[in-house]
């Protein structure tokens, strides 16, 4: 079955069909062609073809009378970092941004997977960091459109600049 987008997300648990987990590693959620298989061995072509499209914990792909097809994110090892300072915070997300690392935010820490390189950068940098296991779901996303340019261009050219 080919899914082109995601029929909707569940919100909280449902009982009343079978529900067949398509499990997928952190990486996979934003990749625009695949094909995979669920728990059951149904095959799935995912195929995104709009812009930020991406799969998410408990989307649902497909739904019938008796069944849902549901996004499982699996856990990896990851970086924690966490801390009562809001600037370390800010200042650690800064730091991983500018290295243009995936970064997760889950209940008030930040989460990037584990590699010992990274881990050991934060430390050089005089962060904590912690190895874990978590499910990577919440995407930090403070990425600037790419159109933003255009705008902000396109408004200031009409202003008048004087000086004296």
């Amino acid at each position: 079955m080919i899914v082109s987008k995601a029929l909707y997300t569940l919100e909280k648990e449902h009982n009343d069909k079978e529900i067949d987990e398509l499990s997928i590693a952190w990486y996979q959620v934003s990749k625009r062609l695949q094909r995979l298989h669920t728990e059951q061995g149904d095959e799935i072509a995912i195929r995104f073809l709009g812009k930020e499209q991406r799969l998410r914990q408990d989307d649902v792909l497909y739904e019938d009378e008796n069944k849902r097809i549901v996004v499982n994110i699996l856990p990896c090892e990851v970086i924690i970092l966490k801390s009562d300072n809001v600037f370390a915070m800010v200042e650690a997300a800064y730091e991983i941004g500018n290295k243009h690392l995936p970064l997760y935010w889950e209940d008030g820490s930040l989460l990037l997977p584990f590699e010992k390189n990274t881990f050991e950068w934060l430390e050089s940098l005089g962060f904590i960091p912690i190895k874990g296991i978590a499910s990577l779901r919440k995407p930090f996303e403070a990425n600037v459109n790419p159109d933003h340019h255009k705008t902000i261009h396109s408004k200031t050219t009409k202003l008048k600049l004087i000086i004296k």
